[in-house]
């Protein structure tokens, strides 16, 4: 009857130690990172996963002319980037940019000022590169198509 008492003793002394342990240590999670991700054999994606879905999209487009005479070269290009921002400002979601040799970026106004021509990959090329960024749709992203 003593052994079974002090049996008894033990087993609420350990619950008791049991529950202060778990309760106090759930109180002090604040955040919990997964760095991890663990798969069966031949699965090729995880059993948990978070899809965000973007805000913008961003494209850079390189503009290239290779006409001859190198002031027809900077007409022809400015003449382009005129007619791109031309259509942007037109839409008004769409918003180009000019991106220096410093991978600066600065908002397009077709001047010598902000275009920065650069000699292309071949002789007789003139090349400037741009930016152009739309705002994706929070309907019919992830390449779903709208109906």
């Amino acid at each position: 009857m003593l052994r079974a008492a002090s049996a008894m003793k033990k087993l609420f002394a350990i619950a008791g130690l049991f529950i202060v342990a778990t309760s106090s240590w759930g109180q002090n999670v604040e955040e919990v990172v997964v760095t991890g991700a663990r798969t069966e054999e031949g699965a090729t994606m995880p059993g948990t996963f978070l899809r965000k879905t973007g805000d913008y999209l961003l494209l850079q487009v390189n503009v290239t002319n290779d006409t001859r005479e190198a002031q027809a070269r900077k007409d022809e290009i400015y003449a382009t980037l005129r007619t791109a921002l031309a259509a942007a400002n037109r839409d008004g979601s769409i918003e180009l940019s000019v991106i220096d040799e410093n991978d600066l970026v600065i908002a397009l106004k077709v001047d010598s000022a902000t275009v920065v021509l650069r000699n292309g990959d071949r002789p007789d090329t003139s090349a400037t590169r741009i930016s152009v960024k739309t705002k994706i749709p929070q309907q019919g992203a992830n390449g779903q198509a709208r109906r």
